[in-house]
């Protein structure tokens, strides 16, 4: 959501960064620093990443408006740095003679126009039209008495002077040509200058939409920093809720449990005791009914003793039988008695044991299946919040990655154009200077034909003048048929001019 007010304007609503990592404040301080070093020259960068240290390490809330700040100090340092640095060309040009937008060399005649120094901008418009004008007027040698030739009554003479009135013509159509040339020149890097001006001023205003639309991106990204920091708090206020709730429901599950297990416990000692009660009740009527047999016995035996007595001696061996018969059947009663006893025993130990281990079973059961259901939830809970981490780090990474793609796609387009932009300056500067040597070839070749024909002329005239001085000055006034034959075009040229001056 767009803010009403823009933050820069409210001082109360501007977010602070202080929630970034090391790493996210080293990203965030390098491409400040790329970005400030593209928009104020490569040769600044030095300057340009030390400021943006500074500020990284002196401020610990990075706000828009505080990089707003050190976007206008790195401004003005580095415009600074460029006046001194233009003042610093500019006294060179004026002392050489050569402006610093023209590109000409060794014009010794502009040296005595260009004398003052120019301290600022009105000034240097100024000079930079005086030092045009004065190129535009600057004066070409007058030659005093030029169709003096005219009056030359020697012929060779007249030759001589009419080819160096031709020559110093073609010399002062050459100066005019190549001060035509320098202003020309000048004129276009002037339309250069400005037209780069324009594109400087256009980048600016670029530069200037691109920190506003950083600033509404920052400030939209901070608005769902901070919706999420309030839907992860309301998360976890209901976990801790749940939570707490859990684990109520498990003392009060786990009291219930014990309860019951109690209530259990108590029953089956119940149960052990009767049951030892009643086996005891059962070995004393035991007791009690052998006894009572035991007795009835020995009864019947004295009886039977009594009665025997008076018998004879088998009667008292039949006794004796019987009396070993019931000691055998005595000892067989007692060894039953005792493994009936032991088999009691054994079997109220057996269920004891097997009552121990039933009711140790129930619990271990309950417990697994409470385990079993809390693990489960625990699980499923964790998974959900697992995979709503997973889905949370999913979104901010592929936030992240659309932004950082958006980011460098604009460096990228800025640094084709600046690329495109330096190849057509390159190719600019290179036509130029092919155009340049082409013509220093052309006037080299040319001055060096020129100065052939004069050495050869020169040569020629020097040795007419030796073959001249031979005779008298009475020959020196007229040509030999051969000589005026040579000459005959140049003779009638300075006819020609004769007739039309006489004429005018």
């Amino acid at each position: 959501m767009y803010p009403k007010k823009h933050p820069a304007n409210n001082p109360s609503e501007i977010k602070s960064r202080k929630n970034l990592t090391q790493q996210q404040k080293e990203e965030l301080k390098r491409q400040v620093a790329d970005r400030l070093s593209k928009k104020y020259g490569i040769q600044n960068s030095e300057l340009i990443k030390g400021e943006v240290s500074n500020y990284m390490k002196n401020t610990t809330h990075i706000t828009a408006e505080g990089l707003k700040n050190l976007e206008d100090s790195i401004k003005a340092q580095t415009k600074k740095e460029k006046s001194d640095q233009v003042k610093i060309e500019d006294d060179e040009s004026v002392k050489s003679g050569i402006s610093k937008m023209s590109g000409a060399t060794n014009f010794d005649e502009v040296d005595k126009y260009t004398q003052q120094k120019n301290l600022s901008n009105q000034d240097d418009k100024e000079s930079e039209v005086k030092k045009t004008k004065k190129l535009q007027g600057t004066q070409i040698k007058k030659y005093e008495n030029d169709l003096d030739f005219l009056e030359e009554e020697n012929e060779w003479a007249a030759i001589y002077k009419y080819n160096k009135f031709l020559y110093d013509k073609e010399q002062e159509m050459l100066r005019q040509k190549k001060i035509q040339e320098v202003i020309q020149t000048r004129e276009n890097l002037d339309a250069q200058v400005k037209e780069k001006e324009k594109l400087k001023e256009k980048e600016r205003k670029q530069n200037y939409n691109y920190v506003d639309n950083i600033k509404v991106q920052m400030d939209i990204f901070d608005e769902k920093e901070k919706e999420k920091a309030i839907q992860l708090q309301k998360i976890k206020e209901m976990e801790k809720m749940d939570r707490e709730k859990q684990v109520k429901e498990n003392k009060h599950r786990r009291r219930q449990d014990q309860k019951q297990e109690k209530q259990l416990d108590a029953y089956l000692m119940q149960k052990v005791k009767e049951e030892i009660e009643a086996d005891q009740q059962y070995q004393l009527f035991k007791k009690e009914h052998q006894a009572q047999v035991m007795k009835k016995l020995l009864q019947e035996n004295e009886e039977r003793k009594e009665r025997m007595r008076q018998e004879a001696e088998q009667e008292r061996q039949e006794n004796i039988q019987l009396m070993d018969a019931y000691c055998r059947l005595i000892d067989e009663q007692d060894k039953q008695r005792d493994k009936t006893l032991q088999e009691r025993e054994d079997k109220m130990k057996e269920y004891q044991r097997a009552a121990l281990e039933n009711v140790t079973m129930v619990h271990e059961d309950k417990v697994a299946i409470m385990d079993k259901r809390r693990q489960k939830y625990h699980d499923r809970h964790e998974k959900k919040l697992d995979q709503q981490e997973i889905d949370r780090k999913r979104k901010e990474k592929e936030q992240k990655a659309l932004m950082k793609e958006y980011l460098f796609k604009q460096m990228e387009e800025k640094e084709q154009r600046a690329k495109k932009e330096k190849e057509n300056y390159n190719e600019q500067a290179v036509i130029w200077k092919n155009d340049n040597e082409l013509f220093n070839q052309f006037q080299d070749k040319k001055n060096k034909e020129k100065k052939e024909v004069m050495q050869t002329y020169a040569g020629t005239l020097k040795e007419q003048m030796n073959d001249n001085l031979k005779n008298k000055k009475v020959c020196l006034a007229a040509m030999n048929e051969n000589e005026a034959q040579l000459n005959k075009r140049l003779l009638e040229e300075l006819d020609n001019i004769r007739q039309e001056v006489k004429r005018n």
